[in-house]
Order: structure tokens, then C-alpha cells, then sequence
């Protein structure tokens, strides 16, 4: 089951990923694409690595957030576009939406995924690749 703090927090992880904009690149951080609207690249620790695609539309309304692993498994995709998120959890099997910030959004699929994809050591990544994509 999705709890409403698990929904808040992936959120709100992906939002601050899509709006850092970094200029330098902290151990681990390889940028592809490094530009004010749109960030892609790889973040590796301990043998360990996380592919991520953050964008924005250029008026700003659409924000689009991937994560996969380095071998290209898909772990999540969220799309904030007009006051709505929508994020995907390992290819399909969980979709989660409604309203951003929502205390009671739509779950469709099996709950297990966001556990599941919560346990990878790729997603543990996210609170180190937020500090990287930040540093200055």
C-alpha cells in the first residue's frame, strides 16, 4: 500500500532533483546534459549507479522525471503537467496520480512495486543525487 508520506516524499525528491541546475560535478555526478531546463546524466557510489533524466518543458508547466539503472531497467518516471502528477513505478506495474501534494492520490497496479523499487540500491541513491545535482 502507498501511504500518503511515501507519495509526499517521492515528490518532493523529484522535485528538488529537477530544479537543481549544477555547475560543478561532485564525485560520482557524470552530466550529459547539463542545461537550465533539463539535467541527464549518471550517479554512481559504491559500485553502484542511478540514470536520471530531468526536464522541463520551456514555459515551465511540464516537469518529467526518470530514473533507471545503469543498464537501462526502469525504475520511475513522474510527470508533474498542470497541477497533476502522474509517476510510474518499474515499467508500469504501479501508477500512481492525482492532484500534486495530495493526501489521496490514485493507485493502479501492485502496491509491492514501490517497495520493491524503494529496497534497490539505485533508489537509495536519490538523497545523495539531489546533494550532487545542488553543490555548487
Amino acid at each position: 500500500m502507498i501511504t500518503r508520506t511515501q507519495f509526499a516524499v517521492l515528490s518532493l525528491s523529484l522535485a528538488a532533483c529537477a530544479d537543481s541546475a549544477p555547475e560543478s560535478r561532485p564525485d560520482g555526478l557524470d552530466l550529459e546534459i547539463s542545461a537550465s531546463d533539463h539535467v541527464a546524466g549518471t550517479f554512481t557510489k559504491d559500485s553502484v549507479s542511478l540514470s536520471f533524466d530531468f526536464w522541463a518543458d520551456r514555459k515551465g508547466t511540464t516537469h518529467v522525471s526518470t530514473l533507471e539503472t545503469a543498464d537501462g531497467e526502469h525504475l520511475m518516471t513522474s510527470v508533474l503537467a498542470g497541477g497533476m502528477e502522474t509517476i510510474n513505478v518499474l515499467d508500469g506495474r504501479l501508477t500512481i496520480s492525482g492532484r500534486s501534494g495530495s493526501v489521496d492520490p490514485a493507485v493502479a497496479g501492485d502496491p509491492a512495486a514501490m517497495a520493491e523499487m524503494t529496497d534497490r540500491l539505485e533508489t537509495k541513491l536519490l538523497p545523495e543525487l539531489r546533494i550532487a545535482l545542488s553543490a555548487q
